[in-house]
């Protein structure tokens, strides 16, 4: 199973004809792809999807991602089910008690801190952390060792984040579960997908770090004005490079959370 990226600031046709397959115009070039080889869509720039694509992806439970060109907007087009997920009742046991909820909140934040400090030991090894790291000395870390202002760091890190939401939401799908089910993110759309993707957010922190350890990242970046920049497309292609070198780590951290998540409801059952 692969990925689709598409990055243009040209016009991108996506449409699908009737032999079932993918076809992409662009710059008087067609490309064919299977959507049953795809495990995920993400467009960056401007793109006309056909609504024959839409569907055909979606039946293969494949997520599209939408990314506006300066990387601020995102969307997301997910498979449409009219009957309740396959687990939906069993993740209804998180809000039968105030108890349910606080494992459920207390199991993020646990789940977060593994990330955070497997973040942390790879940067600075030399930090000896105990069993309780904090959400606040986490942030104090990464604004010491963030080699940018907040601007153009959170147009790296918003870039990454979408790729992660797009690689999460596909794996809540197939596994049956509801995506709007959430604790930590409770009545808001995407709630389960939000809360899982808060667990995996300093992913996207390791991530962005690399991209500004290059020497070369700043002919990855424009400026379009005062305060104002933008990925340029060797700077997505850059991004996305490197997401695919560590998606096979990052998809076996989603089925592990997915997994635990799962033992957690059973443990609430008992």
């Amino acid at each position: 199973m692969k990925s689709l990226y598409v990055e243009t600031r040209n016009r991108v046709l996506i449409t699908a004809n009737d032999s079932h397959l993918i076809i992409i115009s662009a710059d008087h070039r067609l490309n064919t792809i299977l959507p049953s080889e795809l495990n995920s869509v993400t467009i960056k720039g401007r793109a006309l999807i056909d609504s024959r694509a839409i569907f055909l992806l979606n039946r293969y439970n494949v997520a599209i991602s939408l990314i506006e060109e300066n990387g601020r907007q995102d969307a997301l087009i997910l498979p449409y089910n009219h009957c309740l997920s396959f687990h939906y009742r069993e993740q209804r046991i998180i809000l039968k008690s105030t108890n349910n909820l606080e494992r459920y909140m207390k199991w993020i934040e646990i789940q977060r801190m593994i990330q955070q400090m497997s973040v942390i030991k790879r940067f600075s090894p030399g930090i000896k952390l105990g069993n309780d790291l904090g959400e606040g000395n986490y942030q104090f870390w990464l604004r010491r060792i963030q080699p940018v202002d907040e601007r153009l760091w959170m147009i790296v890190k918003n870039t990454v984040r979408n790729l992660i939401k797009n690689l999460i939401a596909g794996k809540i799908i197939r596994a049956g579960l509801d995506i709007h089910f959430g604790g930590y993110f409770r009545r808001a759309n995407y709630g389960l997908l939000l809360d899982f993707l808060f667990i995996i957010e300093p992913r996207a922190d390791e991530q962005s770090l690399l991209f500004f350890k290059q020497k070369n990242w700043k002919n990855l970046i424009q400026r379009n004005g005062f305060n104002d920049y933008s990925l340029l497309e060797d700077g997505f292609h850059n991004i996305v490079h490197r997401f695919e070198n560590k998606k096979a780590r990052l998809s076996d951290i989603v089925d592990l959370i997915i997994d635990d998540y799962f033992a957690l409801i059973r443990e609430l059952k008992t």
